[in-house]
């Protein structure tokens, strides 16, 4: 028999995955940058979330964004909350 998969935690990589895809495929937009790193903020939700974000590359993702976007206050603010 096999394992039961956690339908949660399987939707949970692939949002995440989707929205570093995205932050990846366009550093120079700061509005994409600043959702990407709301919607990782959001999904945070919850220490196995965090750790999920953080292995898949989330925390180098949300730095890139900031560093790539200094003089955006708005993506400064939401990578900020994103890396709490």
């Amino acid at each position: 028999m096999d394992a039961p998969v956690n339908i949660e935690s399987t939707s949970m990589f692939h949002t995440t995955q989707a929205v570093l895809a995205a932050m990846r495929a366009h550093p120079g937009s700061a509005g994409l940058q600043e959702q990407g790193c709301a919607a990782l903020c959001n999904l945070a939700a919850n220490a196995d979330n965090k750790v999920l974000i953080a292995r898949a590359g989330g925390v180098e993702a949300v730095l890139a964004a900031m560093r790539a976007h200094l003089g955006s206050a708005v993506v400064q603010e939401e990578g900020c909350r994103a890396l709490r």
